[in-house]
């Protein structure tokens, strides 16, 4: 929360603590899933509720950026992990300050945050080379197809059309059919869906725990194991040993998984689980 006025607090109950630049948020219920930062000059000082607690980093021993990037270890989170079952467990600052982290030379620590941020921005050159290539790829496919999307439609009323259209078309069908922006047909068979799916199923959303299944355990699938367009079986959420698995349910290969609901860039991303 960031209070830079007094009506800004209007609504508010309960005590706020003042938060300078450069000092380390942290979050008691989410701090094991990296909801931890510091804050930086540009964001100024901030009022928080108890549920975030700070930390005044020693600069002269540790790097702020090498803090922020050892606190994400998986040996760092593990320390901190909790026992139990429950989904919400707190961790306080006690038991954060107990978290042990890597420390070497304060120069080896910036040389390391160098390293890691130049290895992200060749990622990201990759990674932005990599949807080009893939969007390419799919205009090809399409094109193969003899399929190609329709051309915006023109932003204009439409007034006049024969009843005998309306019945059966949609309103955009009749202006593309009056506009003449129909895309071409294919060469190709055209069929519905239902017509090629042998089987449908809409799975399971529990309330599971915070972690990844581990070992024999059974997991639920995040939306992340389906929208980077490849399965990613490591994106799922271990089910509490309270509820009972559903093996029809199981994930298997051959299988086509849909998001159907999300954020809407993620509603409909799909991904073909190989063999």
């Amino acid at each position: 929360m960031q209070i830079r006025s007094p009506e800004q607090l209007v609504g508010y109950k309960g005590p706020l603590f003042r938060a300078a630049p450069g000092q380390l948020i942290i979050s008691k219920i989410r701090v094991l899933q990296g909801s931890f930062a510091i804050i930086s000059d540009e964001m100024g000082e901030l009022a928080l509720s108890p549920e975030y607690p700070t930390f005044e980093i020693d600069t002269s021993l540790i790097d702020r950026q090498f803090l922020e990037l050892a606190l994400r270890s998986s040996a760092t989170l593990a320390e901190l992990r909790p026992t139990g079952n429950t989904t919400k467990q707190r961790v306080a600052p006690e038991k954060f300050l107990t978290a042990r982290v890597a420390c070497p030379e304060i120069e080896d620590q910036r040389s390391l945050v160098d390293t890691y941020q130049a290895a992200l921005a060749q990622a990201a050159t990759l990674e932005a080379e990599a949807t080009i290539l893939e969007a390419e790829g799919l205009r090809a496919f399409e094109a193969a197809l003899g399929i190609v999307a329709p051309p915006p439609l023109p932003d204009r009323p439409l007034f006049v059309a024969r009843f005998s259209d309306i019945g059966r078309w949609s309103r955009e069908s009749v202006l593309r059919h009056v506009t003449g922006t129909e895309p071409p047909p294919s060469p190709h068979p055209i069929v519905a869906l239902e017509d090629v799916i042998a089987d449908l199923e809409n799975g399971w959303s529990p309330q599971c725990l915070s972690r990844p299944a581990d070992g024999e355990e059974w997991g639920v699938l995040k939306v992340g194991a389906i929208s980077a367009g490849t399965y990613n079986p490591h994106e799922n959420k271990a089910l509490p040993v309270t509820l009972t698995p559903r093996p029809a349910l199981e994930v298997r290969a051959g299988d086509l998984l849909i998001g159907r609901a999300n954020v809407t860039r993620l509603v409909g991303a799909t991904a073909y689980v190989e063999a």
